[in-house]
């Protein structure tokens, strides 16, 4: 294996990989900031740093994953983003909640720096893939 094709290798894991112990997600709520809703604009929002957010002041349990809920309630829809607390290997799932009184829920999460920005939060294998066959195309044509 050639140098060249292994530091490409490097780098494109250094895209999808996430390096550190702290995790970041997007924290906002659309009620009270438009960019937060669908298209996601992070013009206005920074990326929260999750190891500082707790359940409470008696557990020291940091977050795990990033979520993003989309709630309707009455017809009104409001996406909220924030660092939750679950087990990270459960991530990339989506979950369909109705109630009563007109209010619907679905709730994603997900395992990766600031995953929780917009779409159903699922892993992007295709596009790892796609990249990693474009790689070993361009190193066999080199």
């Amino acid at each position: 294996m050639s140098d060249i094709f292994v530091f490409q290798i490097l780098l494109l894991l250094g895209f999808y990989l996430r390096f550190g112990a702290c995790l970041h997600c997007w924290e906002c709520n659309s009620k009270y900031d438009p960019n937060c809703g669908e298209p996601f604009k992070n013009a206005t929002i920074a990326l929260a740093d999750c190891s500082q957010r707790f359940l409470n002041d008696d557990m020291d349990i940091t977050s795990t994953i990033c979520r993003k809920i989309t709630q309707k309630v009455n017809g009104q829809e409001r996406i909220i983003r924030s660092c939750g607390f679950y087990n990270p290997e459960d991530a990339g799932h989506c979950i369909y909640r109705a109630g009563t009184h007109m209010v619907y829920m679905h709730y994603c999460q997900c395992a990766g720096e600031g995953c929780n920005s917009s779409g159903d939060l699922v892993p992007r294998i295709p596009t790892i893939l796609a990249t990693l066959l474009l790689l070993l195309v361009a190193t066999a044509l080199s």
